[in-house]
């Protein structure tokens, strides 16, 4: 397949309890786009794209909130071998989430914050986030701050 979501903009998407599967993009293999995403019991699995292997976010949010979203080999040729956040975008993750098998450029890499000024990565205090999640090397601020979910 090719692209399952491609170029979403300006919405608010709610998916739950589907698979995504085989899908591939330049941006975002399963899904890319600039809005607000609400992810339950999603599974995302063997996507690949040049960037974004399963999710390329460029502007907006992206929430994973249940115990079954997971992300399992996908790839990016670039970044961010599951998700790419840019252009002011926000990753918050309750405590539903499992990355397993995801690269870029042939390394491991569940995240990818483009610019991490401005895009951020919010985890659940309780846990550790989803490593390894990555930025450009030259960037002084780290985009992965734990968030008090309930």
């Amino acid at each position: 397949f090719l692209h399952a979501f491609t170029n979403v903009q300006y919405a608010y998407v709610f998916i739950q309890d589907i698979t995504i599967t085989n899908c591939v993009g330049n941006l975002g293999g399963g899904l890319s786009g600039q809005l607000s995403l609400f992810l339950q019991n999603t599974r995302w699995i063997n996507n690949s794209a040049d960037r974004g292997g399963a999710i390329y976010l460029a502007g907006g949010r992206v929430y994973l909130t249940s115990e079954r979203n997971q992300f399992i080999n996908n790839t990016a040729f670039f970044s961010g071998g599951a998700i790419e956040a840019t252009n002011q975008s926000i990753v918050a993750m309750s405590s539903g989430y499992f990355f397993n098998g995801n690269s870029a450029r042939g390394r491991p890499s569940n995240i990818f914050v483009a610019d991490p000024s401005e895009s951020w990565v919010f985890f659940p205090h309780a846990r550790q986030p989803p490593e390894p999640i990555t930025y450009p090397s030259n960037s002084s601020v780290v985009p992965v701050v734990p968030f008090p979910f309930a």
